[in-house]
């Protein structure tokens, strides 16, 4: 897994597989090489976001949003990342909010 930081560009080779850079949205996940997933923390993610309280919720650290490349260098599920682990800690409100609001597609 590639834990995302920062906004630091990757030097890839142009024979090697990759996904590339997307923008899903929400957030700009970088290239990364094919068969690899990259995640970044639900603290992370949520930082950005205008929801009600978020700072008071007390996150799990293995609380992730993610996306996966494929061995072919594919994003996995087109252009959807998985930002459930990121809602599913919220009180039933602030759940409803950042699915309404801010994971909406």
């Amino acid at each position: 897994m590639h834990e995302i930081k920062g906004k630091g560009a990757m030097t890839r080779s142009s024979t090697e597989a990759y996904c590339e850079a997307v923008w899903d949205s929400v957030l700009c996940w970088p290239a990364i090489p094919a068969g690899q997933t990259a995640w970044r923390s639900c603290r992370q993610v949520l930082q950005y976001a205008a929801i009600p309280d978020v700072k008071n919720v007390v996150l799990p650290l293995e609380a992730k949003a993610y996306r996966v490349c494929n061995e072919n260098g594919v994003w996995l599920w087109g252009n959807w990342t998985n930002y459930d682990a990121c809602v599913n800690f919220t009180t039933p409100v602030m759940s409803f909010y950042a699915k309404c609001h801010i994971f909406r597609k």
